[in-house]
């Protein structure tokens, strides 16, 4: 009979994660594990820039007509134009389309790269968003962890990432990395560590993708920028995907792109022309509304300004949960200093799985099973409980 050899499917890690705690009668709980940004409240809110925009539009009464395969241009050179630079001559290399954020812009990634480069495998870090592994799994590669996060270090252990790729790659294969706000563990490379990952990418003839989705979240709007900018210099070709998710806080709206560095601009065209062919047979056009929100954003001076001083707050938040955390365990004893080093949403903290498992069954506070904490979650209100629990776990209490 039809379906009847289907198993069910395991909960998606995250997402199953957030149900379990929607569901806690407990009135102290905490989520700490789905990265979303909350504010102060606890609250998901939508960024003021993002709200003026939606009443300019709302007043304009945009014609809702399907978009070019492509997407929105407009959307896409007013992003590019902030990661790369306006002045950058790479621009004019780049296969540019729209995507369904950072996730449909890995699975177009994915089929494009296989379909037009012949590649079979892929790269990830170890440990990277599961996602990525799952798509590229899913797309028919072979997917391999190359090293990344050391728990004794509790940062990244650079010369084994260099040497496993050194001793593993081989021509089109795909190497997936983060260019800032490295999820799950915020440690990101340095500038000259970037350079030594583009001499083995170019060595061995591989193929970056580089995973954007947290642009403004590590130093700053530009300096975010920097492992791309890096990568447009030193490498002949690589692909870059951009999510508008958690940078401009449109979620729902789903608005992303790739851009392929070509040889050159008749390259270029070339290669859209075939991602334009592979979306039209996955979902053939994209969302029009988000792309509209974003170019406002970017091109109306006020509402850019609003948008840049919204989201550094939102990084400066970030920053100052960290700082915290780490000096109220510090009074007890505890020393969880090293997420002052890393950047972003996320950290492991050093916690057990037993230690996980007692904070969600006997706090209500939701980390992910690794020790991943979204530091967006912590508050004024819930902080001080937060670590008391930890204490508590930590201490064998």
């Amino acid at each position: 009979m039809l379906f009847s050899n289907l198993q069910p499917k395991p909960n998606d890690p995250i997402l199953g994660l957030f149900d379990e705690y929607l569901a806690n009668t407990n009135p102290k709980k905490v989520n700490l594990s789905i990265g979303l940004y909350f504010d102060e409240k606890g609250r998901l809110d939508m960024m003021t820039a993002a709200r003026k925009a939606a009443l300019l539009l709302a007043d304009k009464a945009p014609v809702k007509s399907y978009l070019p395969i492509e997407g929105d241009l407009e959307y896409i050179r007013a992003v590019n134009n902030i990661v790369y630079g306006a002045d950058n001559p790479v621009l004019a290399q780049l296969a540019s389309v729209q995507t369904l954020a950072a996730t449909g812009g890995l699975r177009v990634t994915a089929d494009a790269l296989r379909e037009f480069a012949g590649s079979k495998r892929c790269f990830v870090s170890d440990p990277t968003w599961s996602n990525h592994i799952d798509i590229f799994q899913a797309a028919g590669y072979e997917v391999y962890g190359y090293p990344y996060y050391s728990s004794s270090l509790m940062s990244f252990d650079f010369s084994q990432l260099i040497a496993d790729l050194e001793a593993n790659l081989q021509p089109c294969d795909v190497v997936l990395m983060h260019p800032v706000c490295h999820n799950p563990t915020g440690a990101d490379l340095s500038e000259q560590q970037w350079l030594e990952v583009f001499k083995v990418i170019n060595k061995h003839q591989a193929i970056l993708v580089l995973d954007q989705a947290y642009l403004g979240y590590g130093k700053g709007i530009n300096e975010d920028g920097l492992a791309v900018r890096l990568a447009a210099q030193n490498l002949e070709q690589f692909v870059h995907i951009f999510s508008c998710s958690k940078t401009f806080g449109l979620y729902g709206e789903r608005i992303g792109h790739i851009n392929v560095k070509c040889k050159s601009a008749e390259q270029a065209q070339i290669v859209t022309s075939n991602l334009k062919q592979l979306i039209r047979c996955s979902y053939s056009t994209n969302i029009a509304s988000g792309a509209n929100l974003v170019k406002t954003i970017l091109t109306t001076p006020e509402l850019r300004q609003l948008w840049e001083e919204e989201l550094n707050s939102y990084r400066l938040r970030l920053q100052r949960n960290r700082q915290l955390l780490v000096d109220k365990l510090l009074a007890h004893g505890i020393d969880f200093s090293y997420v002052l080093q890393q950047n972003g949403f996320f950290s492991f903290l050093a916690l057990t799985k037993e230690q996980i498992l007692r904070l969600r069954e006997e706090f209500g506070i939701y980390l992910l099973n690794t020790g991943r904490i979204n530091f967006a979650g912590l508050n004024q209100d819930n902080l001080d409980y937060v670590v008391d629990a930890i204490v508590q776990v930590k201490q064998g209490k």
